[in-house]
């Protein structure tokens, strides 16, 4: 598993977009709001290697 990035992120409620900035001061990029409250989702990225190379998955939480 790749840890570096963290396990979790803060979306924006309306478009589930990762949010900028500080605790008590996050916004949207995409948006451009101002997010209030945000619920903590999981990205989990898993590296898999082989013989042959490797791949990097992505697993996000949806709700």
């Amino acid at each position: 598993m790749l840890i570096k990035n963290g396990w979790l992120y803060l979306p924006c409620h309306r478009c589930s977009k990762k949010t900028a900035g500080e605790d008590s001061d996050l916004w949207c990029t995409k948006c451009e709001t101002k997010v209030d409250m945000p619920i903590a989702r999981f990205l989990v990225q898993i590296e898999v290697k082989d013989d042959t190379g490797s791949a990097v998955f992505v697993a996000v939480d949806k709700n």
